[in-house]
């Protein structure tokens, strides 16, 4: 039988996910917004604070197997696929509601 993710690791995954994108965008803006104008011209401040960044991170994991990365961004791209189909989800149904609403005035 596989182990299934606890409440806890769920709620500890979600902060750490949405920690760390608040984080990094707040990051992003302000270390883009910083910079001289004539920096870096022809390219999107944002893009190169953006490659700086990946720098930065490549150094904390690169020693880690590459299937944890994987790992990784599959849990990530998995969470961010369901969020938008439950979003997706709640506007049809809003939608039946509504229309439902409609007929019955």
């Amino acid at each position: 039988m596989t182990p299934n993710l606890t409440q806890d690791q769920n709620d500890r995954f979600v902060v750490s996910l949405l920690s760390a994108g608040v984080t990094l965008q707040e990051l992003i803006g302000n270390l883009a917004d910083a910079l001289p104008p004539d920096a870096y011209e022809g390219e999107e401040h944002e893009i190169v604070v953006i490659q700086m960044l990946a720098g930065s991170i490549y150094s904390a994991i690169q020693h880690d197997e590459p299937h944890v990365a994987e790992c990784a961004i599959s849990m990530i791209e998995r969470a961010v696929d369901r969020i938008t189909e439950h979003l997706e989800m709640a506007l049809a149904l809003r939608r039946r509601m509504d229309s439902g609403m409609r007929g019955q005035g």
